[in-house]
């Protein structure tokens, strides 16, 4: 048997994410990911929660379960074609910006470009 969890029912509940990685470990392996204010199921950039902190702290605990878009708002649901494209759209943006970082940090560190060419450092 298996964990998933809400971040909208954890932030309701006055829980964080990091109490569930604490007690479930590894048996937690699917979540609903949304912004919330902190009662609905936004896209990301609608509510306001920290997507920033949310992924912090999934990598912190190294998940690698499923991450599931529930975008249940009935505020979505006469165009939910745009609403999945304006969460993806952030959720690319966040991450195309987290992996630009992670190639500096890793050229500063070895003294190269941060083109991801890392030249003869093998």
């Amino acid at each position: 048997l298996k964990v998933m969890v809400d971040n909208i029912a954890t932030g309701n509940a006055g829980e964080t994410l990091e109490d569930w990685f604490e007690t479930f470990g590894t048996d937690l392996v699917h979540m609903h990911f949304l912004d919330g204010d902190p009662y609905l199921h936004n896209v990301w950039g609608d509510g306001n929660t920290s997507l920033e902190q949310q992924l912090e702290t999934i990598n912190r605990y190294h998940f690698d379960g499923y991450l599931v878009q529930e975008i249940a708002d009935e505020k979505y649901f006469c165009n939910p074609y745009y609403a999945d494209v304006k969460n993806m759209r952030i959720l690319e943006n966040f991450l195309r910006k987290e992996k630009k970082n992670e190639k500096e940090i890793i050229s500063n560190c070895i003294g190269g470009s941060n083109d991801g060419n890392f030249g003869s450092m093998w």
